[in-house]
């Protein structure tokens, strides 16, 4: 007995934190998912048809603002590792 709560200590220790990120995090991002993949409107409602065209539209027509998306968060990187590299060195 003592064997085996010695060998679960560690899971029960994760849970706490485990549940608040599945309730917090990991089902609204499902949630969310599922909303990206439904065809509908408001009239009629809305059906989850697995509709990855949803994904390509965006791309094709946001595509300019996602590189620029991408190099804004390449420079942040960039400049945040060079100011913080010679303070934690």
């Amino acid at each position: 007995m003592r064997g085996l709560r010695a060998r679960l200590a560690p899971y029960f220790l994760i849970l706490p934190g485990g549940l608040w990120l599945a309730i917090f995090f990991v089902i609204p991002t499902l949630i969310l998912i599922s909303f990206s993949l439904m065809q509908g409107n408001s009239v009629d409602g809305f059906n989850l048809t697995w509709h990855w065209q949803n994904y390509t539209h965006a791309i094709s027509t946001y595509r300019d603002q996602f590189i620029r998306s991408m190099w804004y968060g390449l420079a942040a990187t960039i400049l945040c590792i060079a100011l913080s590299y010679p303070m934690a060195y």
